[in-house]
């Protein structure tokens, strides 16, 4: 892990974000018949992983290997390349057919939502501040641990997918300010479900949510000013998913919160 955390610094995040294009590959389409595995085998991708650790290779459009950290080398060689497949449109493809696509594209004629998540915890106070890894007592004592989660607890961003229908259903007919309107509930259920998780709030993978775990989920859109180019709306809701807390049963590092209650009793023998 200590490998992971000082490959993935500020410096190299920023130069990857001006001379790279990141991308993620599941391991199923580099294997997998069609236009999309083919191109991703032709590229030598699916020899070549990602971990956590910051083991990475770089290539070229055409498959060429460019080498592994650090990246002003793999910089270093690339200029080596020939411009013609340096510059873009070295390579051009043409469009793939629904039936060859191995991954769903976002709907037509829908709108991708990004959505951030953090966590968050309650100062004394009561009010609502970034959550700390001193947040999570049975850490404490775990170095590593402490450093990973100082990672997961930054903000995260990943993206839900609305369909041209539930876009337009968003959308008041003759909006005024001031006007409120409910959202459809399976939008709710399904930000509630796939994208508010604590898992999805780190990482962007898995952490679903069963339907029946969730116990409460609602939005609702209010108009706050109207003007002949734009409307502008403000979502709010809540989420509740979970079991329900029950002090008796809570438990800390040190035992449960509430002390269990102790019963006497006395009897006499004559």
């Amino acid at each position: 892990m200590s490998r992971g955390l000082t490959f993935w610094n500020d410096e190299t995040i920023r130069l990857i974000r001006e001379n790279f294009i990141a991308v993620s590959v599941p391991t199923w389409v580099a294997k997998a018949p069609g236009p999309e595995g083919e191109f991703l085998r032709q590229a030598g991708i699916n020899k070549r992983w990602v971990t956590s650790s910051g083991y990475m290779h770089r290539i070229s459009a055409r498959g060429k290997f460019l080498g592994a950290p650090p990246c002003d080398a793999v910089l270093e060689k690339f200029q080596e390349l020939p411009e013609a497949e340096r510059k873009p449109g070295a390579l051009s493809f043409g469009k793939l057919a629904a039936t060859e696509q191995l991954i769903p594209a976002p709907p037509e004629g829908g709108m991708v939502l990004r959505v951030h998540a953090r966590f968050l915890a309650r100062d004394d106070s009561g009010q609502l501040r970034h959550a700390q890894t001193t947040d999570f007592p049975l850490m404490l004592a775990k170095a590593n641990v402490l450093r990973s989660w100082n990672l997961f607890l930054q903000p995260n961003t990943e993206y839900m997918w609305l369909t041209r229908d539930e876009l337009r259903a968003l959308v008041p007919a003759s909006p005024m300010k001031g006007q409120q309107l409910k959202v459809d509930p399976a939008i709710a259920m399904r930000m509630a479900r796939f994208h508010l998780t604590p898992q999805r709030a780190t990482t962007s993978e898995g952490g679903i949510i069963h339907p029946k775990r969730v116990k409460e989920a609602r939005l609702r859109l209010k108009v706050e000013s109207v003007t002949p180019q734009h409307i502008h709306m403000k979502l709010e809701g809540r989420v509740h998913w979970g079991s329900d807390f029950e002090s008796d049963k809570a438990t800390t590092p040190n035992g449960p919160t509430v002390p269990p209650t102790c019963k006497a009793s006395s009897s006499s023998v004559s």
